[in-house]
């Protein structure tokens, strides 16, 4: 990973939520590939991946490269998620959080302790945090604040097209404030 030491210390979180927010093509395939080498290469961890479609492909270095493909290994993302508990991995890899269910599972599993890196195409921050809250029913987005507040490791926005010069949003007490507060409007980037 070539890239700043920051986004190195974020692949060595033990648990709580990455977010690769990019636009569409801006780049987020790549930097989501970066931070699971990174982790590969570095530590001894179960990674799961689990995408619509194998983008890269990573072979073991010091972790073990599990994959589930939507479609032939499960038929949703939740289902991918639910069912790759019995993997028993360390890190958890999302190239995308297609609906409530699913980020309900991917906030879970982050406040529980678990790494979760996610791709979502989204021009900022904010537009990011919002998202992931607006994606659930009116009556589940406050507990949704308050997990995403509390498993929030970083947010990396406004990549290149190659992945590179990404921004990166490290989670501190303004972040994480203004998350559980519902004032992420006041968030820069």
């Amino acid at each position: 990973l070539n890239a700043p030491e920051d986004m190195k210390r974020l692949c060595r979180s033990r648990g709580g939520l990455i977010v690769v927010a990019t636009p569409e093509s801006a780049g987020g395939a790549a930097v989501t590939a970066a931070l699971v080498n990174e982790i590969n290469t570095t530590a001894s961890r179960a990674i799961m991946i689990i995408e619509a479609r194998c983008g890269f492909v990573h072979e073991n270095v010091k972790s073990l490269i599990l994959h589930r493909e939507i479609g032939a290994s499960a038929s949703n993302y939740a289902e991918a998620i639910r069912t790759s508990r019995f993997s028993d991995p360390d890190v958890l890899v999302l190239d995308a959080l297609p609906d409530a269910e699913t980020v309900r599972l991917a906030l879970e599993f982050a406040a529980g302790g678990m790494l979760v890196i996610t791709k979502m195409h989204s021009d900022s921050v904010g537009e990011c945090l919002w998202r992931i809250i607006r994606s659930m029913p009116a009556d589940q987005q406050r507990r949704s604040r308050m997990l995403l507040a509390g498993c929030i490791q970083g947010i990396i926005t406004n990549c290149g097209e190659n992945g590179k010069n990404c921004d990166l949003q490290l989670r501190n007490e303004a972040l994480v404030n203004a998350i559980a507060d519902g004032k992420i409007d006041t968030i820069a980037g």
